[in-house]
């Protein structure tokens, strides 16, 4: 019985997936239905990582879940191209000097110092700590001048206590 009880668990939980396309919202009750339509197969996605992706409107993405029919519960996603070009993604940091990307691979970060106009450090002033993508053009100091920015999950807010 038990067993039979697993199986059925299992089951219900639906098939690995995964679909590359580009995202697209769709007006539906209550909130945008965001799916992943690529050339060969498409998918609404679901789960928590779905408000990140309805960030990404029109951009090309992978997304990986458990697929039950035309539904896709998203358990992780990565980001193929944001009109041509393949972002880097990690968290805003405020540094000395403005502002750095930090990339996680593994147990490893690293910051790369960002390049940003008057106009986008005044925008992101608030989001330290945000999940951003970055495209941009990397520079002899080091630095990555920002082309294109977009906050994928913004910060998260902590009340201090006294």
């Amino acid at each position: 019985m038990t067993a039979w009880l697993l199986c059925a668990a299992l089951l219900a939980q639906g098939e690995p997936a995964s679909v590359v396309g580009m995202v697209r919202l769709t007006k539906a009750v209550g909130a945008p239905l965001v799916s992943v339509v690529g050339e060969d197969d498409s998918a609404v996605l679901e789960g928590d990582l779905t408000a990140e992706i309805a960030r990404l409107q029109s951009a090309r993405v992978e997304v990986a879940g458990l697929r039950d029919g035309e539904k896709i519960v998203v358990k992780s996603y990565q980001i193929v191209d944001i009109k041509g070009a393949k972002p880097r993604v990690g968290r805003l940091v405020k540094t000395a000097g403005g502002f750095a990307l930090r990339e996680t691979v593994g147990e490893d970060s690293s910051d790369i110092p960002l390049s940003l106009d008057p106009r986008s450090k005044q925008k992101l002033h608030d989001k330290d700590g945000a999940k951003v993508w970055v495209h941009g053009k990397l520079l002899l100091s080091g630095e990555l001048k920002v082309l294109r920015y977009g906050v994928l999950r913004d910060p998260v807010v902590t009340q201090d206590s006294p």
